[in-house]
């Protein structure tokens, strides 16, 4: 099945991406891997005008750890990052799991930590990891962002506390 027709989109910052989503409104979708998107998108459940690329944003792919902040993921990290990475999997045990039993290779590869949060999906294995650790949330909005705990974040299953 063909995807429907839409305008394709690729900001270079966090910034343009917001620029993006205020301007289009719902009739923005934002892409990170797609793998829920796209599905969606041929089985015609959502139509957007827009699909606004986060991967064009190099920023927002990272892992990192250090005492004082604590871990830190960015939107775009995958699942098998996730999987393979040597320090999630020594200080973060039960993300790592989660994150490996996680679909297949392939899926983990392009599906990102964000979409799996954002799809509020109760069969994804990495946010429920995620909210027995504790998780908060940076919420990029306009010109600032706002913190949030998952816990609050995801208010039912396919739903969560996102603004337009």
């Amino acid at each position: 099945m063909k995807l429907p027709q839409f305008r394709y989109l690729e900001p270079t910052s966090i910034g343009e991406a917001c620029s993006l989503l205020a301007r289009y409104g719902s009739e923005a979708f934002v892409l990170a891997g797609g793998t829920d998107l796209l599905v969606k998108m041929k089985q015609r459940r959502v139509l957007p005008k827009y699909v606004i690329n986060l991967k064009t944003i190099p920023s927002l792919d990272y892992i990192r750890y250090d005492e004082n902040d604590g871990l830190r993921m960015g939107a775009l990290t995958t699942i098998q990052a996730i999987k393979n990475s040597s320090l999630i999997k020594r200080n973060f045990r039960v993300l790592n799991e989660a994150a490996g039993v996680e679909s297949s290779v392939q899926i983990r590869n392009r599906a990102t930590i964000a979409g799996n949060i954002a799809n509020a999906s109760p069969a994804a294995d990495a946010p429920l990891a995620l909210l027995t650790l504790g998780a908060t949330l940076v919420i990029a909005q306009g010109d600032g962002q706002r913190e949030m705990l998952i816990e609050d974040f995801m208010t039912g299953p396919g739903k969560t506390a996102l603004e337009p």
